[in-house]
């Protein structure tokens, strides 16, 4: 009995432990959309040059991320 518990509080600790990546992912990627926004809101850019920016923010942390992997590939 006392294995299944222990069983069960691992898998619960692994699943928190997905929501707590999930939650850090979803708030760095509004903080990451968020301030290249605002930056060009207050900067007197329109609505769509401002979720230009945003996306742009997000695209390139993204491509730095992937050349990252690339260049600590085992190939």
């Amino acid at each position: 009995m006392s294995q299944v518990f222990v069983l069960a509080v691992v898998e619960a600790l692994g699943a928190l432990s997905g929501i707590t990546l999930y939650a850090v992912l979803i708030v760095l990627s509004v903080l990451l959309f968020g301030g290249p926004y605002q930056i060009a809101r207050r900067s007197g850019l329109g609505t769509a040059h401002a979720v230009g920016a945003g996306i742009s923010g997000l695209g390139l942390v993204f491509l730095f991320l992937i050349a990252l992997q690339i260049l600590h590939s085992p190939i």
